[in-house]
């Protein structure tokens, strides 16, 4: 649960041919950008409070 937008969100996997490298770097990964859809009712107002009960 967020309560600001999400953006430039993305699942980051270990590509198979790389699980047997001890030090991986970034080419040995996939990077699957995620969109993320909003759920919330209203995204005009933020709430500044207490959390409700």
């Amino acid at each position: 649960m967020a309560t600001d937008r999400l953006r430039d969100v993305a699942y980051v996997q270990l590509k198979p041919l790389a699980r047997t490298k001890l030090r991986p770097t970034v080419d040995d990964f996939d990077i699957i950008p995620l969109r993320v859809n909003s759920q919330g009712r209203s995204s005009l107002h933020r709430y500044e409070g207490p959390p409700p009960l």
